[in-house]
């Protein structure tokens, strides 16, 4: 929250809220014990509602990861009240042209290690690695190289689209094109419980490899697992 703002020998200041940890620290702290989805969920709806808040002005955060994100509460009954900070590297959509890296590695979307065009959507890939991580309790992918990250999301998520593969500059440094025998171009996650399903659910599509298809901050605001509406009991007629 923002308080007030002064300068000083030439210096402009902000002073904003007092907040006293990260969720990197809220995780070590908990010796990286993952997080139960009914704890996520209120830290993914609070960051969604920040996304949207970006995108409707036209901003695009840029570095979302565990370490840009704090909160503080009372005692361990209480609402997470997550924030996201450090704004230094934001940036207007229309300038995101002008980019050629930015997010740090194991929170990067691919469209940044493609090369590829680049829009609001690189922060909903990014809190899509946070709320993986938080879910695993380790990083969601390696935060070594971009070759190691492109790897694991490979294996996971299966390979990009040939469109992607196509447009994206710097494609070439990860993929070669090849064929099979029948001529054709050679360029899964399943959970127990509903809840935990439906969580997976959004995180496959914040962690859609194509950014014109990864779901919108509005969107994530209205998925099941945010709005409970698969834990809902229906009502019936007596």
């Amino acid at each position: 929250m923002f308080l007030d703002c002064f300068v000083c020998k030439g210096h402009y200041y902000l002073v904003l809220e007092l907040l006293n940890k990260t969720l990197l620290d809220f995780l070590n702290e908990r010796d990286l014990k993952p997080l139960h989805v009914m704890k996520i969920r209120p830290i993914a709806a609070q960051m969604l509602i920040a996304l949207e808040a970006l995108k409707r002005i036209e901003m695009v955060h840029t570095d979302i990861k565990l370490d840009n994100i704090m909160f503080d509460f009372c005692n361990m009954h209480s609402t997470l009240k997550v924030k996201l900070t450090d704004f230094g590297c934001a940036a207007k959509v229309s300038d995101m042209v002008d980019k050629d890296k930015i997010q740090v590695v194991g929170y990067r979307a691919p469209e940044v290690i493609l090369g590829l065009p680049m829009t609001e959507a690189v922060d909903m890939w990014s809190l899509g690695a946070v709320l993986g991580t938080l879910f695993v309790g380790r990083h969601f992918y390696p935060t070594v190289s971009e070759y190691e990250q492109l790897r694991i999301i490979v294996r996971m998520q299966g390979l990009p689209r040939d469109h992607l593969l196509k447009a994206g500059r710097k494609a070439r440094r990860y993929f070669t094109e090849s064929h099979d025998s029948s001529g054709q171009k050679k360029y899964s996650c399943k959970a127990e419980k509903k809840d935990t399903k439906v969580f997976i659910s959004l995180l496959k599509r914040m962690l859609h490899m194509d950014p014109k298809i990864r779901i919108t901050p509005r969107e994530a605001l209205g998925h099941d697992f945010i709005t409970m509406k698969h834990l809902k009991c229906r009502k019936t007629a007596l």
